[in-house]
């Protein structure tokens, strides 16, 4: 049972890269899909079964965002926060890695924390930061936001933490509030 599934698994990784199969989502995003629109994006983003292409891959991805999606919004604050495709600009970064953050998205909760205690694009703010953070390494899905937060706990004071964790406690029922309503 595992072969087959693992089988099935490469063939649908594989089967996705294929310009046959972006040409297949290509119809879809045209037509307003937004999950085919960020899937055609990230063909443009990857180069695969396309050219490589980082203003093209952000405008799909824009058009998946613009739609709500997650993992779009994540890809938009990426390309700002690299510049790729567009000019690198942190603040826009962070209002997509914001959107993406409210709705969940360990990615942009993650970076969106990095740049508040950067100071990069947005106003330095290590309470902020933190609870961000905490979040993403509260997801389980982050790799190693749970290392980011530890290594933080050693830097910040206790008056910190402790304004951290009530922040954190709030956004998180935000973003529990935002995931019932969808």
């Amino acid at each position: 049972m595992w072969r087959t599934l693992t089988a099935l698994l490469i063939c649908v990784l594989f089967s996705c890269c294929t310009p046959s199969s972006v040409e297949e989502w290509r119809k879809g995003a045209e037509a307003g899909d937004a999950n085919a629109q960020l899937m055609v994006g990230k063909a443009y983003a990857n180069g695969n079964g396309v050219a490589k292409d980082a203003a093209e891959a952000l405008k799909w991805f824009r058009m998946a965002a613009e739609k709500g999606g997650a993992e779009a919004q994540f890809e938009v604050g990426c390309a700002y926060a690299n510049g790729q495709g567009t000019a690198k600009n942190p603040g826009v970064a962070a209002q997509w890695y914001r959107k993406a953050a409210e709705q969940g998205h360990w990615g942009g909760q993650e970076f969106l924390g990095t740049l508040y205690l950067d100071g990069d694009g947005v106003p330095r703010d290590f309470v902020e930061g933190y609870a961000w953070i905490c979040l993403a390494a509260g997801s389980g899905y982050s790799p190693y936001s749970g290392k980011h937060k530890a290594m933080l706990e050693k830097e910040l004071t206790a008056a910190q933490i402790a304004q951290g964790k009530a922040r954190f406690t709030k956004l998180a029922a935000q973003i529990e509030e935002h995931r019932k309503r969808r």
